[in-house]
């Protein structure tokens, strides 16, 4: 394993500039130095560690390989070029392809989300750290044997760091490569003090969870209520269903708060109702309003009647399936950067089936929403979706926002998710993050998504119509049509026809495709 290795880093096209061999066992390689590392667990890693922050001080950038995990000839090339353009990033990270009993897959990588890292070490292996920032950092820590590198790339995230990632699958992991001898609980458990710190140090303490699958986490805290106002959208719901929904949410947990009725375009049936609700607001006072407005005025007429800090938004179609969803999204709303929080839809499956499909946020550059064709829980590539994560736009059925920074907003005349895209890019253009969860859900047994296929949310705000073609939270899988991820437990390293032509991997032949690879790297640049 250690040969093989050693022969993808021999065999780079850009030679890098120092390697070092880390093993238990006595080993010479001509022109390496090895550096022998105590054979206890936990004794490879802190060997790695000493031997890493040493070679930070006086190189550009260092990263680590275990022992049977390969490079395309062209990695280092591709990495230094991509720290050149980039202006020499803190952190850069790659694609990587991962072999199987079937055939090699491709793993894409979402782009960089703090969101995400808390939840999930899903930046892998072979990542590059600029020797300056780690340097200053004060380097990978030993005591956290077998999670250096999660806890250091927790630590860097605390100081607004530049990070890239190349869509590109550079590196080949080994499934049978273990860095050091150390048990899975006891990584585990490294990881779980290393987020647990970079929680504290943030001011947003909490207890780490474990999640359904080993390395993926969970943040388990209380937060009290700062006074949360709601608003139920009605758009769609006939009077039954808005009464149903209206009743449910005077009893406990959603009890006592203030409640605002609203529509974008009501039913004839559901706009009397809220003329004779407005009319009997005297008697009601301020457990229930009625918005008789339409359109992008009745969102701001609603706004104008919140005074609570949190305004919880519903949609009348929905149900919620987790009982404390206001508890749970308020737990996101903790993380003073985060302006919205949305939880996720669950709809019938195909052919009405009992088994419900999961409805996910908004990303930019995907025909569909994230987890579109997923069962909620679903492992392998669905993992990715259960974790809290970062989006171009969240939307109701079930939403928790901070009322200031949506008063903040220009409304545009837009309705369904082009009105929600539209809001959501003011909101990042102001700094604030977006977050979806996995922790609440919100049932729907009907469509209740008005989908922006005309893209008509760029004609709302300056900052929707500034937003990308694709989003940094975009990754190659979320580009191509039908079901989202699938495409990622498919066979091959090429899909036949991407939708997103910068998507296509160039990856080998090996020795002599210099020129072939060149040329692709260069149409890829002009497509």
């Amino acid at each position: 394993a250690i040969g093989e290795t050693l022969a993808t880093l021999q065999g780079q096209w850009r030679q890098a500039e120092l390697i070092r061999l880390v093993s238990v066992d006595p080993a010479t390689v001509e022109g390496i130095e090895t550096i022998e590392a105590p054979a206890v667990p936990g004794g490879v890693s802190a060997t790695l560690c000493a031997t890493l922050n040493a070679l930070a001080r006086d190189y550009d950038y260092v990263a680590a390989l275990n022992a049977g995990d390969r490079l395309d000839p062209d990695a280092l090339q591709r990495f230094a070029l991509e720290a050149a353009r980039a202006g020499m990033p803190d952190l850069l990270y790659c694609d990587e392809i991962v072999p199987s009993a079937d055939a090699p897959w491709v793993r894409y990588k979402p782009g960089w989300d703090v969101t995400r890292l808390r939840q999930s070490a899903y930046l892998g292996d072979w990542v590059w750290y600029k020797g300056a920032t780690l340097t200053r950092l004060g380097g990978f820590d030993s005591s956290r044997a077998g999670a250096e590198e999660y806890d250091y790339q927790l630590r860097l995230s605390e100081t607004a760091p530049r990070v890239v990632r190349l869509p590109e699958a550079l590196f080949v992991r080994d499934n049978a490569a273990r860095r050091d001898d150390i048990a899975v609980e006891d990584f585990v458990a490294a990881a779980e003090a290393a987020l647990a710190s970079h929680l504290a140090r943030l001011g947003m303490p909490a207890a780490i969870g474990k999640r359904q699958f080993v390395g993926l986490f969970r943040h388990e805290r209380k937060v009290a209520d700062p006074g949360t106002a709601l608003l139920l959208l009605c758009d769609g719901a006939d009077v039954a269903s808005v009464n149903q929904r209206l009743t449910a949410l005077l009893e406990p947990p959603v009890a006592r708060l203030p409640i605002i009725l609203a529509a974008f375009a009501p039913r004839p049936d559901v706009a009397d109702y809220f003329t004779q609700i407005d009319a009997q607001r005297a008697g009601l006072g301020q457990s229930v309003r009625a918005i008789t407005a339409t359109g992008a005025a009745a969102f701001a007429a609603a706004l104008a009647l919140v005074e609570a800090p949190h305004l919880a938004i519903l949609d009348a179609r929905a149900t919620p399936a987790t009982p404390d969803w206001l508890s749970v999204l308020r737990t996101k709303l903790a993380d003073p950067g985060v302006a919205m929080a949305g939880g996720r839809t669950l709809v019938p499956g195909a052919g009405g089936t009992s088994q419900p499909m999961l409805q996910g946020p908004i990303v930019i550059g995907a025909p569909v929403r994230l987890g579109h064709g997923y069962a909620p829980d679903s492992g392998r590539m669905g993992a990715w979706l259960l974790v809290d994560q970062e989006a171009s736009a969240i939307t109701p059925p079930g939403l928790l926002a901070r009322t200031e920074l949506l008063r903040g907003c220009a409304l545009a005349e837009l309705s369904g998710d082009a009105f929600w895209i539209d809001l959501c890019a003011q909101l990042r253009a102001g700094g604030q993050r977006l977050v979806w969860t996995p922790d609440a859900s919100f049932e729907a047994a009907t469509p209740i998504f008005e989908i922006d296929q005309e893209g008509r949310f760029r004609t709302g705000s300056p900052a929707a119509a500034a937003l990308p073609w694709r989003d940094d939270y975009h990754h190659p899988a979320l580009s191509l049509r039908e079901d989202l991820l699938v495409p990622e437990t498919r066979t091959g390293f090429i899909a036949p026809t991407p939708e997103d032509a910068t998507s296509v991997l160039f990856t080998g032949p090996g020795p002599g495709a210099e020129p072939i690879l060149a040329a692709a790297r260069a149409l890829r640049a002009t497509a």
